[in-house]
């Protein structure tokens, strides 16, 4: 469920992913894909097994069935580091090798070599990104492949799944306190009722919470830099719903299929106009480094960063009297005193590669002071001004003190190599005793319901597909498709079908397709490929840029496809988390040119 080759590693952060993984072949590793197409990460490397869309939940349980019915797992570095082993190997015993190999399309004695290489290699690592996550057991599944790294003995260890420490440890600034270290479910959504993840509820509901009437409805919406239109589930539902709001802010430098609908448009300084420090993908790096980018470009005058533009707009929204306006006029100027670069200064000299214990900069404890005094001044921030004021004299945890600070970054334009990762779990477990807990209710009951799933199963119609997205390193979802250079060529907005179902549908390469779910249809070129699994349809996301008012003329002319979100189903959630199930879609095909004519008759039961 990962494609680095065309997501660049996301979060799996490295400078040339392909590269690196291209070098684990060279000393020996090996590299298994699974995915329901044969992406481009498979194509380049390692070897690749069709699985299909959405049942991730039974391939996982059968691996750790085998591990566990076996005697492969780890017991004594388990118990060392996690509690809750048993009630693990109980709640995946029903998932036998045989029993999900209809279910995932794979064998069951590949899945049992599968285990037994996992378990006997020196080190290992499971991994899994965007096709695992967003579906109806993602989240189960998710908790599954860090199952398997406990058990077999492969978490916080040299080449299995470490922990970064990086440079400015954001981690480590909020797991320090209670309120830092997150939090699910302690309100759910006004209509559906969907759980709160960490002060957020899922993009699923929003439209709902929109267009319905009552206590609590959504009048107003400020987004920032995004498309949901076509990237959130069901995007006609949701143009409806921005279409009824009493005022709408965004953030952006386009007029695009969201923005269009927005009263007001603040545009921003553009990306080479400000400088830049990646302050979370640094967090999910292979190895620790550190790299300031400064601005290349002049903004032109009267222009604002995006960081000036949130500071009015929170400052404004905050101040609903005259103590208020008066508290936030202060933060407001020690904020713009400061800028983003001072307080990056700090952040890197108290951070694990700073100069902490060594004493900080004058600059750094001028800019510390007005920090913590801008930050106590607000209710919400005042744990975190707590937690910093106790960083200025801790000793970092997880790095080596190095006298990081802006300054030194600048002196090194393409970055500082901080050293590799090491095993630091115990830094990194907020549980009272440092141990991983293996067996949340939440997730056991999650699997007990993808259990009782199994028996809902029922033999596939020719016109029946799963449908998956796509994403394509040119692309880069929606972002990139007003770029002359990087939408030129043939066009990417395609059906993708294998070609057996090809032909008993009729198809050839280009006819035009039909495709349908519960809440919209769209019509779209097939391209015809033996990279995808029978039964299995994807289409790219980020294209349908078809819509009136607005301004992309390069997209609406060279890529304005149909957007995938078009058929999506906003009510298709994560069982667990709500999050928007955007693989494994049930969708209805039909040749657009044979409406009229009867497919051709199969049993693909079997296929």
């Amino acid at each position: 469920g990962a494609n680095p080759a065309a997501s660049n590693g996301s979060l799996l952060t490295a400078g040339d992913v392909m590269g690196r993984l291209k070098k684990i072949q060279a000393r020996g590793g090996r590299i298994v894909v699974l995915d329901p197409r044969r992406t481009e990460t498979a194509q380049q490397v390692g070897e690749h097994h069709f699985i299909k869309p959405a049942s991730d939940v039974y391939f996982l349980a059968a691996l750790l069935n085998v591990l566990f019915a076996e005697n492969l797992v780890n017991e004594s570095t388990v118990n060392q580091q996690a509690l809750g082993l048993e009630l693990v190997k109980l709640a995946i015993q029903p998932f036998t090798p045989e029993v999900v190999a209809p279910l995932t399309g794979i064998a069951a004695d590949t899945i049992r070599g599968l285990a037994h290489d996992f378990a006997k290699a020196k080190a290992a690592v499971c991994y899994g990104r965007m096709g695992v996550s967003t579906q109806e057991y993602g989240g189960a599944s998710a908790w599954l492949i860090n199952v398997i790294n406990v058990v077999t003995g492969n978490l916080d260890k040299i080449g299995g799944a470490l922990f970064n420490h990086a440079a400015i440890d954001l981690v480590g600034l909020g797991s320090s306190s209670a309120a830092g270290r997150g939090s699910f479910n302690r309100y759910q959504s006004r209509v559906r009722g969907l759980p709160e993840f960490n002060g957020e509820l899922p993009v699923a509901v929003l439209a709902e919470e929109i267009l319905t009437e009552g206590k609590g409805q959504i009048k107003a919406l400020i987004t920032h830099a995004g498309n949901p239109v076509l990237s959130t589930p069901n995007g006609t539902q949701l143009e409806q719903a921005l279409d009824s709001l009493d005022f709408m802010v965004a953030i952006d430098i386009y007029l695009n299929e969201t923005t269009r609908h927005a009263h007001i448009i603040l545009p921003p300084t553009g990306p080479l106009e400000h400088g830049h420090y990646d302050l979370v993908f640094n967090l999910l790096a292979v190895r620790h480094i550190a790299k300031y980018s400064p601005p290349l470009l002049t903004p032109p005058e009267n222009t604002l960063h995006d960081w000036q533009i949130l500071l009015e707009l929170t400052a404004r929204l905050s101040s609903k009297n005259a103590k208020d306006k008066w508290l936030w006029k202060g933060i407001t100027a020690i904020v713009e005193r400061l800028k983003p670069e001072g307080i990056l200064d700090l952040l890197l000299q108290i951070g694990p590669y700073g100069n902490v214990p060594l004493g900080l900069t004058p600059v750094a404890e001028r800019t510390a002071k007005l920090l913590i005094k801008a930050l106590s001044a607000v209710p919400q921030a005042q744990e975190f001004a707590y937690q910093l004021q106790k960083l200025l004299t801790a000793t970092p945890v997880g790095g080596k003190a190095q006298g990081l600070s802006l300054a030194k970054l600048k002196e090194n334009p393409h970055g500082l190599d901080l050293g590799p990762l090491q095993p630091s779990l115990a830094q990194r477990i907020c549980t009272p005793d440092h141990k991983v807990i293996l067996a949340p209710h939440i997730y056991l009951a999650e699997l007990s319901r993808a259990r009782l799933a199994l028996t809902k199963i029922k033999p596939r119609q020719i016109t029946e597909f799963s449908l998956i997205g796509r994403r394509h390193v040119r692309s880069n979802n929606s972002w990139l498709h007003n770029s002359l250079p990087l939408v030129k060529g043939k066009n990417r907005c395609t059906a993708m079908m294998n070609s057996i179902d090809a032909q008993a549908l009729g198809l050839q390469e280009g006819d035009l397709l039909n495709v349908s779910s519960r809440v919209g249809q769209i019509t779209i070129p097939v391209e015809i490929s033996d990279d995808i699994m029978q039964g299995v349809l994807s289409i790219p996301h980020g294209f349908g840029h078809h819509r009136q008012g607005t301004q992309l003329s390069i997209a609406e002319g060279k890529a304005a496809g149909v957007s995938m979100n078009d058929i999506t189903d906003e009510t298709y959630v994560d069982g667990l988390s709500g999050t928007a199930a955007l693989n494994g879609i049930p969708v209805m095909v039909m040749p657009v040119a044979n409406k009229a004519k009867k497919v051709k008759k199969m049993d693909v039961t079997e296929v």
